[in-house]
């Protein structure tokens, strides 16, 4: 909802001034607010996840997986979510903190735990493997991060521990102002990045969603390794902004662009090598990745557009600016499904998902780099005439 990334923004000179009353309440209040939240979109979410007709939306044959498995499976992950959604404060607290490696680890011991209960757990039905493994990603999900939450309450930030009496309007309000624009950016990068196996299990059918899952994997390692580098930037940014230190951060953001061009290289000798990937990692099942030189491109371009956006953005997001986000990803989640339907249909292929995703961030990806580099520009003017 943006408010994780709203308390980050607004925290970080707190931090630097030691200001705990003030970041007790900013962090209460951003706590009651996402709490709220997400009690309403949990229990409205159960309701909506109980009238659906779960397997014809997922194209999965009630034979595989009964309706009422499948609801309960949902059911299962969804809450999952929802509480993680609320757990996930913790995150933008640590990354207002500078302390990057600790929701990278989280994020780590919750997919380390996952891999090693799918790697250990034996059972011939695959209706109780679904269930189980919905519930265990339930625990997966939650506990590493609940058990952050309480460390850094009891240790480091142990005088701005939450409390409903601390929750204040005014901190509220300067939360969810800045807060607010980031919930509109991230509702709509959600519809265009987060629907893709959805729309080619629909569109095409769940066998190509495998796919499309393969590749995503190893070109995507590339976009996580650039934002492990630049998503400690984010904090230092704003405090480099709250300072006026204006050309350090313009000579960060060309270090970014390097960096993003870099990557787009490795994208394109990943696109060329990626078939001697796929049978060295599947072996004999590597015929279940359909491997085509020009799909690989289509990640590459993807991989390439994605660096790109995230090197302005970091900026954006740090000086506040973000209109040309709001603009071109609301552009983006209008026309990404019905132009996902078309491309499907006219290259009669799953790889019309991932190429509208890059048809629609390419423009992003163009105005936010102009953007970024007018306004840091537009500041150092304004700084050096003070």
């Amino acid at each position: 909802l943006g408010i994780g990334n709203g308390l980050r923004n607004q925290l970080v000179p707190e931090l630097n001034s030691g200001n705990k009353p003030i970041m007790k309440k900013l962090i209460s209040s951003a706590y009651f607010m996402l709490g709220t939240v997400s009690l309403v979109v949990g229990v409205i979410g159960v309701f909506l996840i109980r009238i659906l007709d779960l397997n014809a939306l997922l194209n999965i044959d009630k034979s595989i997986i009964s309706p009422e498995i499948m609801f309960q499976s949902v059911s299962v992950v969804f809450l999952a979510i929802v509480i993680k959604f609320f757990l996930n404060i913790i995150t933008s607290i640590l990354y207002a903190m500078q302390k990057t490696a600790l929701p990278n680890l989280i994020a780590l011991l919750s997919t380390i735990s996952i891999l090693v209960f799918v790697l250990l757990y034996k059972n011939p039905s695959v209706e109780t493997k679904f269930l189980a493994l919905s519930y265990f990603n339930l625990f997966s999900m939650c506990a590493p991060i609940l058990l952050a939450t309480v460390i850094i309450f009891v240790t480091v930030l142990k005088d701005a521990r939450p409390s409903v009496k601390h929750v204040d309007r005014k901190m509220g309000k300067r939360v969810v102002g800045l807060g607010g624009k980031f919930f509109i950016v991230q509702i709509c990068f959600m519809v265009i990045s987060s629907t893709n196996e959805l729309l080619i299990s629909k569109l095409v059918s769940p066998e190509n969603a495998v796919s499309y899952n393969g590749y995503h994997r190893w070109f995507f390692l590339i976009i996580t390794m650039f934002s492990l580098l630049i998503q400690p930037m984010w904090s230092s940014f704003s405090q480099a902004h709250a300072e006026k230190n204006y050309n350090w951060i313009k000579s960060i953001y060309r270090k970014f662009i390097i960096c993003a061009s870099m990557g787009t290289l490795g994208a394109v000798f990943l696109a060329a090598v990626f078939p001697v990937i796929v049978k060295i990692w599947l072996g004999e099942n590597a015929g279940t990745i359909d491997v085509q030189f020009g799909y690989s491109i289509c990640f590459a371009s993807l991989v390439a557009t994605t660096l790109f956006i995230n090197s302005a953005t970091c900026v954006a997001n740090a000086l506040n600016e973000l209109r040309c986000q709001i603009i071109w990803t609301i552009v983006g989640a209008v026309i990404k499904i019905p132009l996902s339907v078309l491309l499907v249909n006219w290259l009669n292929s799953w790889i019309g998902v991932p190429l509208a995703n890059v048809i629609v961030l390419l423009p992003l990806a163009l105005f936010q780099n102009i953007e970024s580099v007018r306004k840091i520009n537009e500041l150092i003017k304004a700084t050096n005439k003070q």
